[in-house]
């Protein structure tokens, strides 16, 4: 009996040695143990501002899950913001690195599915936040941070100026912490992230590539079978951007041809043509944006000109409708139009029979080829873009590209993941119902709206609805879906 008491201490000092051993994992992070060396020279940068440009798979998402975590775990009961484009992205990119330094040290992290968010043992949290428009940004305000992240940087507008100097730097004050910003070259050299990394003072610049990550084995290899497979020389824009981390020009990556030297004008010349005709695109979202755009166009002058733009979160359809209204109050459209996929066709429709707003779905088929026809009318000058009360847009034309790796496999879509395009699919929407660049449009689809031809259409459009809706439940009646 007495040897079996003594099992029992034994085992009872295995254990709170344990967990003694896995507390004291838990204070601390070994910055040695755990990064490699141009990680750890980021990590251990105590540099108030910094920032990394690096390429693809170096292992800077593994570093920035290591800073938040060191701050959270110095500062209790703390908040530390990871801010993306999205949420969802956002989590995608973070919460393999936090699982798998987790996993390593027995962390407790508690991972929130409907939120992002992560929980550790002394009520820190690590949030993780999308920012793709200006009004989401101002969500961030109020809380104070011992560090915030901006990552996948090269995809922000200019309003990330905003959020690093009239939101991150006062919330980080009271901890004097950091605000740190990552993200890879983008293909126009241009943007908020650009000027960080090549013309800004005060930042320390740090920058590695797949070449120093020791956890990918064979790398050099790999990027010789790379190379012979896409015929690159070590020259290639593509090689040099992503697997080299340097910023050069690669105007082929890039969506939209748009050049400020022949696109941009500072007013719309309302006065030069007395045919104007105005095309209302939208792109509906709610956890996205909702992206309206607006669009002038004359076939006297054979140009069309974006007017006005913007693009506003968590609107509900009557939200949405009441924007269309305000914007039906200062423009004769001829036509509205919108992307009434997914939940986009409800929004559509409430607008119509509640609202009796005019929407007509967006034509989406051949979206590539429609994108090759807007970029020859960029390069022409028949389409421009008013200075005024566009910046938002010109900021995605100027940065939208590719997603490289279904160029790869012979598929040509935007990069959503890195990049905004909610506005310039408004845009080209609304470009495909222009006519200026043909100087013909069948009168069916001008009806001014109000008129008596506009109404008597109208009606036989909701009546062949009905008489199609009657058809298909006929067809398929309720019960013989049970």
């Amino acid at each position: 009996m007495a040897k079996k008491k003594l099992v029992n201490r034994d085992h009872a000092r295995r254990v709170v040695a344990e967990a003694a051993r896995r507390a004291e994992k838990r204070k601390s992070l070994d910055r040695e143990a755990l990064l490699f060396g141009p990680q750890r020279d980021f990590v251990a940068d105590t540099a108030r501002n910094k920032v990394a440009v690096c390429s693809r798979r170096a292992g800077k998402s593994y570093s920035i899950a290591f800073m938040l975590l060191q701050h959270a775990m110095e500062h209790e009961r703390s908040i530390n913001p990871y801010i993306t484009l999205t949420r969802d992205s956002g989590k995608d990119i973070l919460w393999p690195a936090l699982h798998d330094l987790n996993d390593k040290l027995d962390l407790k992290l508690r991972f929130r599915e409907n939120t992002g968010d992560i929980i550790l043992p002394n009520k820190s949290k690590i949030i993780i936040r999308g920012a793709d428009d200006k009004r989401q940004i101002e969500k961030l305000r109020g809380p104070k941070y011992p560090i915030a992240v901006v990552d996948e940087a090269q995809g922000f507008p200019h309003f990330l100026h905003d959020l690093i100097e009239d939101v991150l730097e006062p919330a980080t004050l009271d901890y004097d912490g950091q605000i740190v910003v990552t993200g890879t070259p983008n293909s126009a050299c241009a943007g908020p992230f650009y000027e960080l990394t090549t013309k800004a003072d005060g930042w320390a610049v740090h920058s590695w590539t797949l070449r120093d990550n020791p956890h990918i084995p064979g790398v050099e290899d790999w990027l010789e079978r790379k190379k012979k497979q896409k015929a690159w020389d070590d020259n290639n824009p593509t090689y040099l951007r992503e697997y080299c981390g340097v910023w050069i020009r690669d105007s082929s990556c890039l969506v939209f041809e748009y050049d400020a030297n022949v696109n941009l004008v500072n007013e719309f010349p309302v006065d030069s043509a007395d045919d104007w005709m105005w095309v209302l695109g939208m792109d509906l979202g709610f956890n996205d944006p909702t992206a309206f755009v607006v669009i002038a166009y004359s076939e006297d002058l054979r140009q069309a000109f974006v007017v006005e733009s913007y693009k506003e979160s968590g609107l509900i359809p009557s939200a949405v409708a009441a924007r269309v209204e305000a914007l039906m109050e200062r423009y004769p459209f001829v036509r509205i139009v919108a992307d009434t996929g997914g939940f986009g066709k409800g929004y559509a429709e409430e607008m119509k029979t509640r609202f009796a707003i005019p929407v007509v779905a967006a034509q989406k088929s051949q979206k590539h080829s429609f994108i090759e026809l807007m970029n020859g009318d960029l390069r022409s000058g028949g389409l421009r873009v008013c200075k005024a009360g566009n910046a938002e847009l010109l900021d995605e034309m100027l940065l939208l590209q590719w997603d490289l790796d279904k160029m790869e496999r012979g598929r040509m879509e935007m990069d959503r993941r890195r990049f905004q395009n909610h506005l310039c699919d408004a845009l080209l929407y609304a470009w495909r119902e222009c006519g200026h660049h043909h100087g013909e449009f069948l009168m069916d689809d001008l009806l001014v709206y109000g008129s008596q031809d506009y109404w008597n259409a109208e009606a036989d459009r909701m009546e062949q609805e009905e008489v199609d809706r009657f058809a298909e439940s006929s067809e398929n009646p309720w019960w013989s879906r049970l």
